[in-house]
């Protein structure tokens, strides 16, 4: 939405007294859209392929998003919580791609009696395998990454399997099933992100609305610091995304070592060593070392 834009916005409202109720966005100035406008900008570009152009935002899109904004809402309502993050459920971060070979030990954690009996259920022969994607964190931030085999199963409960327990459902490579499992992460994380972005950027909306309503028109309105999104959105790391870059680096290693072990066995060198230098070959011992019998 461009500065013409908001100035050819003929659905405003011209004037409002104090503490009067905020209905729709026709209820609010040209002045009260312009200082909700940011809002609209980070919600149209965390959609797919919705980053603005030179030509704006359309009106189709801003009347999407005020229709967010004031779905079952008003300027009455002064409590507008921001979101918070919840933990992902088993079926958002893993896929079921096989069953366990035979039962499995229980675990060593204390347990109530009802999760006991839930969780020999999911180590018994034959229960599920799930095979997960999930988050690690690293130094410089959080990294998404695929760890050893060992640490990708899990039980319907949560804890992780050996995977010598697991057998592939029939006719699954575990390439494949790791394909699944990092598509499946993907897309839950992609709509967990969208979904938290929208309600912050939702909630951020209504709280100013609500100033907006108990102000009036008489002065200019006012964002103060904390109702801007001082970059509280979150964004998606796609494991796709690491896994190609992983993908490419380790393609550059093994085209690097290759060109090297060539070199060397063009000059008639040996590859060096673990700490750079060719390991010495085993020196035989002698009839008087090797001591009596031999």
């Amino acid at each position: 939405m461009t500065t013409q834009e908001i100035r050819n916005d003929s659905h405003i409202s011209t004037t409002r007294a104090a503490a009067i109720t905020i209905m729709q966005a026709s209820d609010l100035t040209k002045e009260e859209k312009g200082a909700l406008h940011d809002l609209l900008q980070v919600w149209m570009e965390m959609r797919p392929g919705g980053r603005a152009n030179d030509h704006g935002i359309s009106s189709r899109l801003r009347k999407d998003f005020y229709d967010i904004v004031f779905h079952l809402w008003d300027s009455s309502t002064e409590f507008n919580p921001l979101p918070t993050l919840s933990d992902q459920k088993l079926p958002e971060i893993a896929v079921s791609v096989g069953t366990f070979r035979e039962d499995l030990p229980l675990t060593p954690r204390k347990s109530k009696r009802g999760q006991q009996d839930q969780e020999m259920k999911s180590r018994r022969s034959g229960a599920l395998a799930w095979l997960s994607a999930y988050l690690t964190a690293d130094e410089g931030g959080v990294r998404r990454c695929l760890h050893r085999s060992d640490d990708l199963w899990r039980d319907s409960t949560g804890p992780a399997v050996n995977s010598k327990y697991v057998q592939l459902n029939e006719g699954l490579t575990m390439e494949k099933a790791i394909e699944r499992a990092v598509i499946n992460f993907d897309q839950n994380d992609r709509d967990m992100v969208e979904n938290y972005n929208t309600r912050l950027v939702v909630a951020l909306a209504r709280s100013r609305i609500y100033r907006f309503g108990q102000a009036g028109t008489h002065s200019a309105p006012v964002v103060p610091h904390h109702l801007q999104v001082n970059e509280r959105t979150i964004k998606c790391d796609s494991i796709g995304d690491t896994l190609e870059a992983m993908a490419q680096s380790l393609t550059t290693i093994s085209d690097r070592i290759k060109r090297r072990q060539t070199g060397a066995a063009q000059t008639g060198c040996r590859p060096p060593g673990l700490w750079g230098y060719s390991r010495p070959p085993p020196r035989e011992r002698t009839h008087e070392e090797a001591g009596p019998g031999l």
